[in-house]
């Protein structure tokens, strides 16, 4: 299902009624309000965190996928298994806040972390290898075979459960070892790689996300509303309208995180990710975030303010995650219209951002409608 939105981002700028002397004209407000203080809450209090708990997660992960490797038991596979849910969480968290140092390293940088679809093909037969198989071996490979999604497919089977796993990891043949080399190895690099983004941010970006408190496409905010935009239009077309599909047969094997069964667990991440940059919502409290921006400059959705109006939008969202039970998988095959609900309440969430939101604060919207399939 595809909506082509017109966007206006300097509206705004047009209108020129009569103001008393008092009233400040919405680009003399924007001007006006703290955005440095602002950045300064996102960055230090919200996006660098995030980054410390994936580096924190992923590192509990790797621990707990030596101990598997080294004695592949069920009692270590389920360890590993909540181990990477955990982590995987953790990265939804942090998935909005792809901008700055992974743009200047290119988006291989967090497609090493995350991409999909995972090609499960070409990890069997990079797995089937006469090759060493550590870290670097795994540097070298495409996105598609490794990250979170290639560590899923190694340690979850919905359907066939963990016995089937453990009997690939268990015997002395040399495929079996190479599995585990290959399992332990995707853990050691997506750690490291957290680990750099996390060093980036800290000693190099975070001074610079700072101090470049503009509206322009290469800005902080224009940088960060785009990826609020980005992000909820990721989650709307291809976490919810994918699997969805718009030709009435649900495509189940497009579901993220189908096999650990946490699909509409990460959609909910996504949306408290996107929440907390837009109240500037941490565990210091909210501080100052998009929300006060917009209430700064007046910005309003008919007779509310708007950042109300999104608030409402949220807890629209809640509720319909909530009921969508028990999975997203489940409710796919058997209840659709709980589905479709969810997907039209981020819509609206889209249209509140992408609309209203990039003209109020006069932001260029770079990305399209089609971006997120």
């Amino acid at each position: 299902m595809k909506h082509t939105i017109f966007i206006l981002p300097f509206l705004f700028l047009l209108i020129t009624g009569c103001k008393k002397d008092s009233e400040q004209q919405p680009s003399d407000a924007f001007n006006s309000f703290d955005r440095k203080g602002m950045l300064e809450n996102i960055g230090k209090n919200i996006i660098i965190p995030s980054y410390k708990e994936l580096n924190k997660s992923s590192h509990t992960m790797t621990a707990a996928c030596e101990e598997f490797v080294t004695n592949p038991t069920e009692e270590n596979l389920i360890a590993l298994q909540d181990a990477w849910k955990l982590s995987a969480s953790a990265w939804k968290r942090c998935e909005l806040y792809k901008i700055g140092p992974g743009d200047d390293l290119s988006v291989a940088l967090y497609s090493s972390i995350d991409f999909s679809p995972v090609n499960t093909s070409l990890i069997e037969d990079a797995i089937n290898t006469n090759s060493v198989i550590d870290t670097n071996y795994i540097y070298n490979k495409g996105a598609s075979v490794k990250g979170f999604p290639a560590i899923e497919y190694l340690i979850f089977n919905n359907a066939k459960g963990n016995v089937y796993i453990l009997d690939k990891f268990g015997g002395t043949e040399t495929l079996m070892q190479n599995r585990r080399s290959y399992l332990l190895s995707l853990c050691m690099a997506l750690e490291a790689k957290s680990l750099q983004i996390l060093d980036l941010w800290e000693s190099v970006y975070i001074n610079t996300f700072i101090a470049s408190d503009g509206k322009g496409i290469n800005s902080s905010i224009g940088m960060l509303v785009n990826q609020l935009i980005y992000l909820t239009e990721v989650v709307k077309n291809k976490k919810i309208g994918k699997p969805l599909n718009n030709m009435g047969v649900p495509l189940i094997s497009q579901l993220e995180a189908r096999e650990s069964g946490m699909s509409l667990s990460h959609i909910k991440e996504n949306v408290i990710s996107l929440e907390n940059a837009f109240l500037g919502k941490s565990p210091k409290g909210d501080l100052a975030g998009i929300e006060d921006l917009l209430d700064h400059v007046g910005a309003r959705h008919e007779d509310v303010l708007l950042s109300t109006r999104i608030k409402q939008q949220f807890d629209s969202i809640y509720i319909a995650i909530d009921r969508v039970e028990p999975s997203l998988q489940t409710s796919l095959e058997t209840s659709q219209s709980n589905v479709k609900d969810l997907y039209l309440k981020v819509l609206e969430l889209v249209g509140l951002f992408k609309v209203d939101m990039t003209t109020d604060l006069g932001v260029l919207v770079t990305i399209s409608d089609n971006d997120g399939d």
